[in-house]
């Protein structure tokens, strides 16, 4: 299942993350860093989701429309260390989200980092394709 756009460079996106979700299958526990309202819920293939967003209001209701799921209010900048996951993406936020701090890029890579278990890479082992 690949998440369709109406915009070209969006579209190319999807279908690259495609690939990445379905590597996704068979690992523990998924986090969706700046979730939104959990749309990438139904293509992130791990056991658990967690959706973290700084939106209350886009938690909630990503919590209606996916009751399985765990829902954390929280931004990028101030995620819980404690929480952690084999599989952990957050798209369309850092450099383009009307609310992200630029200056902020580098502690918000190290909480992305610190948020990826140490055994995550045995779950999913992608190598870009060269040539």
């Amino acid at each position: 299942m690949i998440r369709r756009s109406k915009r070209p460079n969006k579209q190319l996106l999807w279908f690259w993350m495609s690939e990445i979700f379905q590597k996704s299958e068979g690992c523990k526990v998924g986090i969706d860093v700046a979730c939104g309202r959990m749309l990438m819920c139904k293509y992130i293939r791990t056991k658990e989701y967690i959706g973290i967003d700084a939106d209350g209001e886009s938690i909630d209701e990503g919590l209606k429309n996916h009751p399985k799921a765990k829902g954390v209010v929280a931004s990028i900048e101030q995620m819980d260390k404690s929480i952690s996951g084999d599989f952990v993406v957050c798209l369309q936020t850092i450099g383009i989200n009307k609310y992200f701090k630029p200056a902020n890029t580098i502690h918000c890579i190290e909480n992305l980092v610190q948020a990826t278990n140490g055994g995550g890479g045995a779950c999913i082992q992608y190598r870009a394709k060269s040539g």
